[in-house]
């Protein structure tokens, strides 16, 4: 018995999962990211936050935004997130687990929307498969939130360009995300929950799921 144990417990640590949380600005992610990540450590495994830009590159990015062209930004963005995939893949082939704080979702739900590819679907997928280069989560969880919440949130911390966005801007945003939510079959949570009940519900899901 003691033998069969320990071989589920070596296989569990040693499964490649990849992992993304989705949703704007203010709906919780870095909070039920920072607590998974914490939860696999805890369990021994290896696990790997993977980001397409940090905090500070994102203010500058805010700041190269309002002085260049919108097809500028696009490319900006995706030769971020090949650095993202690059990452991500090497972190899978050692066998760690993968959070990502957004993947392609972010991409997916503002170009669906905005810009030069709102109308250009095809286009769209092949600008995607060529940075990602069809790695795909495991499961996403969408932190679904109202804009007004997120909105107020992100005032009490510090806003950044993008959190000062439009009213408009974030509620496109959100109705964008819950669109692809539903086509894409990702996994929805309500962030007006307190952080550990979240926590709670992608564990369980995580445990019903995924040897």
């Amino acid at each position: 018995i003691n033998i069969i144990v320990l071989y589920t417990c070596t296989f569990y640590k040693s499964y490649p999962m990849f992992i993304s949380f989705a949703g704007i600005d203010g709906s919780g992610k870095t909070t039920q990211i920072q607590l998974l990540e914490a939860y696999f450590q805890n369990q021994n495994t290896q696990v790997f936050v993977s980001k397409a830009y940090t905090t500070k590159e994102k203010e500058l990015f805010g700041e190269y935004m309002q002085k260049i062209d919108q097809r500028s930004i696009l490319f900006l963005f995706q030769a971020c997130h090949v650095e993202q995939y690059l990452k991500a893949k090497d972190a899978l082939e050692k066998h760690q687990v993968v959070i990502a704080d957004r993947c392609d979702e972010s991409y997916l739900a503002y170009h669906s929307t905005y810009g030069v590819l709102s109308k250009e679907e095809e286009l769209r997928e092949r600008i995607n498969l060529l940075a990602f280069q069809g790695l795909k989560p495991d499961v996403c969880f969408l932190m679904d939130i109202d804009p007004h919440t997120a909105i107020h949130r992100t005032s009490q911390r510090g806003q950044d360009y993008f959190d000062k966005l439009s009213f408009t801007y974030h509620s496109d945003m959100v109705n964008a995300y819950r669109k692809l939510a539903t086509e894409h079959g990702w996994v929805v949570l309500d962030s007006n929950k307190k952080p550990k009940d979240i926590h709670q519900e992608v564990i369980d899901y995580l445990r019903n799921n995924f040897k």
